[in-house]
C-alpha cells in the first residue's frame, strides 16, 4: 500500500523555522521504520490555515481528496500527517466529517506524533480518540482567535484615541520612529512623490509618468528579492537575502496617486472591511489636499484604461441655441503625410441624429472659440468680482470636508452591511447619511455657482498667453471660462454667451469668428443686444 505525505503550517513565516524540516523528517523516519513505500508525489499546504478549511477547499489536501475520488490516486493508501490538527482546525463537526470522508475513500490516516493509525475499519474507540483530538484543536484555534481579536480591538481603540500607532507598517515614503508613536518622512521618496503628483496635475498620462521616472533613473520605493537562474533567492555573505530597488510599474504609480495616506489618512480594517471612520492626521501630510483632489479628478474620464485626450476647450458649456440640445464636437486628424491642421467642428447632436432640423451642416469650432475668448477677454473682472470671494471659498472648503467625511462614513457602513454584519440602526443610519450627503452636494453646487462668478484668476490675466496647442493649455482655458460662463449657445452665424454673474442676466451675442484684437466688431454686436444694463460697466471698451 502506497503512502502519501501531507505537510501543513499556517503562516509563510514558519517556512523560515523548523516546521517543514520536522514534519518531513518525521514522515521519512516512520516510512523507513514501518517499511512503507513513500510516494514521490507530496501534498503541501505551506502558509495555509486550516481554521476555516481553506486547505481542504482549495489547497493541496483538497487536491488529494479529489485525486482519490477520481481514481488518479489509487486506494487503499495511507496519508501521513504530523497530527490530526494538520488536517483541520475547524469546528469539530466539520473536522470530524473530513476525517470520515477520508476513511470512506479507503484512506488510512497515520498521525506521526503518537504513531496512531486510523484505518477505514477502525473501531468506535479510535473514532472517539480522534474526536477528542479534533475538538481540542478547534478549541485552541478559537481561543487564539478570540485573544488576537480582543488584542486588536484594544489596540484599535487606543489608535482611535491617538495613544498608539496601530501598526508599524506605513507608506513606503515614511518610516516609524523608534518611539513607535510618530512617523518620519524619507526626503528622497517624498520629493519623488511630489514630482509624480505634479506631473499628473499637468496632464501627464500614467505611461508618460512611468517612462519619465524610469528614464531619469529615479529610484522606486520598494525592494525586490534577487533570484538566481533557478528562481531561488540569492543570499549575501552574512546569509541575508539580497534585495535591490524594484522598477516602477503603472499599478504602483496609480496606487500612489490614489492613496489617501498622502494627505495623512489611515483606514482601520477588519478582514479587509473598513472599520469606523478614516483617522485623519495619522500620517504626516506630504501632498497638499487641494492638489490631491485635483489629481483625483483626472481619473474621472477614462476610455479603455486610458485617459481621454482633452481637445475641446469648451467642454461642458456648449448647447444649441435653437433646440437647447447638446453640441457634438468632432476632431478629424490630418491625413498621413499632410501637414495641415486637424479639422475641428461642431454640430447639433439632435440634427445629426435626425431628431430635429435646427440647422444643417457644421460650425467651425475655432470660430466659436475665438468669439467666446473675445467676449471673456473684455469682461471687467473688477466689476463682476464684487461679492465676498473669501467667504464663499471658506464655505466651499467646509462643505467639501463634510462631503468627504460623510461619504467615508456611508461607504464604511455600506461595506459592513454587505459583509453580513447587522444591527438595528445600521440601515437607518445609512439612509440618514445618504440624505445628508445629498443636501451637502446641493449646497456645494450652489456655492460653486456663486463662487464661479467672483473667483479671481491671477494666473489667467492674459488669455493670450495660453498655449491652446497643448492639452494643458486647453484644460486651463476650460477651467477659466467655467469661472465666468454658465453656457454657450451656437447657431450657424452667432454665438450666445450666458455669464454666471447675476449682474449680466441676459445672453451676450457675438458674431462667429469675432476676434478680441478687433473690439469694434464685437462692440457692434453687443450694442445691438437688448440688455437692461450699462454695457460700459461690464466690458472694458466703449461701444460706439
Amino acid at each position: 500500500m502506497k503512502a502519501y505525505s501531507y505537510i501543513r503550517f499556517s503562516k509563510q513565516s514558519q517556512a523560515q523555522g523548523d516546521s517543514l524540516r520536522r514534519q518531513t523528517e518525521a514522515i521519512r523516519s516512520y516510512c523507513t521504520k514501518n517499511n512503507l513505500t513513500l510516494s514521490t508525489q507530496t501534498f503541501e499546504d505551506l502558509g495555509i490555515s486550516a481554521w476555516k478549511g481553506a486547505n481542504a477547499d482549495t489547497g493541496a489536501l483538497g487536491a488529494f481528496i479529489k485525486g482519490c475520488e477520481s481514481g488518479a490516486i489509487q486506494t487503499p493508501c495511507s496519508l501521513l500527517v504530523e497530527n490530526l490538527d494538520r488536517l483541520s482546525r475547524e469546528h469539530v463537526r466539520k473536522a470530524f466529517g473530513l476525517l470520515l470522508q477520508l476513511l470512506d475513500l479507503d484512506v488510512t490516516i497515520i498521525t506521526l506524533m503518537d504513531e496512531k493509525v486510523y484505518s477505514p475499519d477502525c473501531d468506535q474507540m479510535d473514532l472517539m480518540v480522534a474526536l477528542t483530538y479534533m475538538s481540542r484543536g478547534a478549541e485552541e484555534s478559537q481561543t487564539k482567535s478570540d485573544r488576537v481579536r480582543k488584542a486588536k480591538q484594544a489596540k484599535r481603540e487606543k489608535t482611535l484615541a491617538g495613544e498608539v500607532k496601530f501598526t508599524g507598517n506605513c507608506p513606503k515614503w515614511l518610516k516609524l520612529n523608534k518611539d513607535t508613536q510618530t512617523f518620519e518622512e524619507i526626503p528622497e521618496f517624498v520629493e519623488t512623490l511630489k514630482r509624480i503628483y505634479d506631473m499628473r496635475s499637468k496632464g501627464y498620462g500614467i505611461v508618460k509618468i512611468l517612462k519619465t521616472l524610469n528614464e531619469e533613473g529615479i529610484r522606486a520605493f520598494g525592494l525586490k528579492i534577487v533570484k538566481d537562474e533557478n528562481g531561488e533567492p540569492v543570499k549575501d555573505k552574512t546569509g541575508k537575502v539580497k534585495k535591490v530597488p524594484s522598477k516602477w510599474s503603472q499599478t504602483t504609480v496609480v496606487n500612489y496617486l490614489k492613496s489617501r495616506a498622502v494627505i495623512g489618512e489611515y483606514q482601520l480594517k477588519e478582514r479587509g472591511v473598513p472599520v469606523g471612520d478614516p483617522i485623519t492626521d495619522y500620517f504626516p501630510t506630504v501632498i497638499d489636499p487641494e492638489l490631491f483632489y485635483r489629481v483625483q479628478d483626472t481619473f474621472t474620464k477614462v476610455t479603455k484604461g486610458r485617459t481621454t485626450t482633452f481637445r475641446n476647450a469648451l467642454t461642458g458649456l456648449l448647447s444649441c441655441h435653437v433646440c437647447g440640445g447638446p453640441i457634438k464636437f468632432d476632431h478629424v486628424p490630418p491625413k498621413k503625410g499632410r501637414k495641415h491642421a486637424p479639422n475641428q467642428y461642431l454640430r447639433c447632436k439632435s440634427t445629426y441624429e435626425r431628431k430635429t432640423t435646427c440647422f444643417k451642416g457644421m460650425i467651425n469650432y475655432s470660430g466659436v472659440l475665438s468669439s467666446v475668448i473675445a467676449m471673456t477677454a473684455y469682461l471687467n473682472f473688477n466689476k463682476i468680482n464684487s461679492e465676498d470671494y473669501e467667504a464663499l471659498t471658506a464655505k466651499l472648503a467646509e462643505l467639501e470636508t463634510n462631503r468627504i467625511d460623510t461619504e467615508a462614513k456611508l461607504n464604511n457602513l455600506s461595506a459592513v452591511i454587505q459583509a453580513g454584519v447587522t444591527a438595528p440602526n445600521f440601515v437607518k443610519d445609512a439612509n440618514r447619511l445618504s440624505s445628508s450627503l445629498d443636501e451637502i452636494k446641493t449646497d456645494i453646487d450652489s456655492t460653486k455657482a456663486k463662487l464661479s462668478s467672483v473667483e479671481p484668476s491671477e494666473a489667467m490675466k492674459s488669455i493670450d498667453s495660453l498655449d491652446l496647442e497643448s492639452e494643458q493649455g486647453r484644460r486651463d482655458l476650460n477651467l477659466f471660462l467655467k469661472q465666468y460662463i454658465k453656457k454657450i449657445e451656437v447657431t450657424k452665424n452667432d454665438v450666445y454667451v450666458t455669464f454666471l454673474s447675476q449682474q449680466i442676466p441676459d445672453p451676450i451675442r457675438a458674431p462667429l469668428g469675432a476676434n478680441y484684437n478687433n473690439p469694434e466688431l464685437l462692440s457692434d454686436y453687443i450694442d445691438k443686444t437688448d440688455l437692461a444694463l450699462n454695457i460700459e460697466d461690464y466690458f472694458e471698451f466703449d461701444p460706439e
